[in-house]
C-alpha cells in the first residue's frame, strides 16, 4: 500500500455570480456575472489534496466537450494524475451557478448526463493500493460492479472515505453497505442530521465499528469522532468573501494531515483553520 490518495467523481463547471439580495418566489433579481471556475467536490478535494505534497489521482468519464482541455489543463497545473479516466461523448459536463449573495452563496446545480463505467484491472488495483479512496455513494453507483469493487479494495487495505450531504439520502434504497465498508465518514451537519434520521445511530455506535466520524458545522467548526475519544472544534472569526469548497478544503486537509501521521484531533484543528481561511477569497479549490 502506498501514501496516495484516489478521488473517484465527477467534476463540473462553476459559474460565478453576484447577486444582491436573492429573489423571492415569482420575483426576479438582476445579477452580475464574476467568473467561471472549474470545480466540483472530487475535482476540488483532488487538486487541493496534491497541493500539500499528497499524490492524487483522480477517475471518473471526462465529457469529450468543450470543458475537456480546461479540465486536462487544470490538472496538470496541480498535478492531478488523470490517466485513469475515461473521455466519452455520452455523458455531459455537470455545471453549476454559485450566487453569492453578501458572502454567503447560493448553488443550483444542472446536473450532465451521466452513464455507468466499468474499471479495467489495472484500475481497480490502483484503488486497492491507495492509502485512501475518496468519493461519495452516487460516485461508487456510477461504477460498475460497484459493491464488488469496494469489497476488494477495502479486502486489500485501502480505506475509503465517504462525504456525506443531505442529498445523498435522496437515494430511496438501502445505503448501509457504502457506510459499513467506510473508514472514514465526513458528514456535514444536515447530512448527519438525515443519517441520523434513517438509521438512528450515533457518533459513538460507529466509533465502535473502527471507523473515524467528522461533522463539520460551517462557521460553528467541526467534531470529530474516534476510538480515542472526541475533539470539538470552534469556528474561526473571519471575514468571509465565498464560502464555496470551504468542505472540500476542510476534507482535504484533513485526510492530508492523517497521511502525514498527525492525529485525528489536531488534523481537525488545521482542517477547520484551512477551510475559514479558504473562505476569505473567490473560487472552489486551494490558490496555487
Amino acid at each position: 500500500m502506498k501514501d496516495y490518495v484516489v478521488a473517484i467523481g465527477g467534476i463540473g463547471v462553476d459559474e460565478y455570480i453576484k447577486v444582491d439580495s436573492w429573489p423571492e418566489l415569482s420575483d426576479k433579481a438582476v445579477c452580475t456575472r464574476i467568473s467561471t471556475e472549474l470545480g466540483g467536490m472530487i475535482s476540488n478535494f483532488a487538486c487541493n489534496i496534491s497541493t500539500t505534497g499528497v499524490k492524487s489521482y483522480i477517475l471518473h468519464q471526462l465529457a469529450d466537450d468543450e470543458y475537456l482541455d480546461m479540465f486536462k489543463n487544470e490538472f496538470d497545473r496541480y498535478k492531478v494524475d488523470y490517466s485513469y479516466c475515461v473521455v466519452s461523448n455520452e455523458i455531459e459536463t455537470t455545471k453549476c451557478i454559485v450566487a453569492n449573495t453578501n458572502g454567503e452563496r447560493t448553488i443550483l446545480v444542472i446536473l450532465g448526463k451521466a452513464t455507468q463505467f466499468a474499471l479495467k484491472r489495472k484500475t481497480v488495483d490502483l484503488l486497492s493500493n491507495a492509502k485512501f479512496v475518496f468519493s461519495t455513494i452516487p460516485n461508487f453507483k456510477n461504477l460498475v460492479d460497484d459493491k464488488e469493487i469496494i469489497k476488494i479494495i477495502t479486502n486489500n487495505g485501502a480505506k475509503i472515505i465517504l462525504d456525506v450531504e443531505a442529498t445523498t439520502f435522496r437515494e430511496t434504497d438501502d445505503l448501509d453497505f457504502y457506510f459499513e465498508h467506510a473508514g472514514v465518514l465526513i458528514f456535514n451537519e444536515f447530512g448527519f442530521e438525515k443519517y441520523n434520521q434513517r438509521y438512528g445511530r450515533s457518533p459513538s455506535e460507529l466509533v465502535k465499528q473502527g471507523k473515524i466520524i467528522v461533522i463539520t458545522k460551517g462557521a460553528s467548526g467541526a467534531d470529530v469522532f474516534t476510538q480515542n475519544g472526541s475533539h470539538s472544534v470552534e469556528g474561526h472569526k473571519i471575514d468571509v468573501v465565498d464560502t464555496t469548497g470551504a468542505g472540500d478544503m476542510f476534507s482535504s486537509t484533513f485526510i492530508s494531515e492523517l497521511i502525514k501521521g498527525t492525529d485525528e484531533f489536531k488534523a481537525t484543528e488545521i482542517a477547520n483553520l484551512k477551510a475559514a481561511e479558504h473562505t476569505t477569497y473567490l473560487g472552489p479549490k486551494r490558490r496555487i
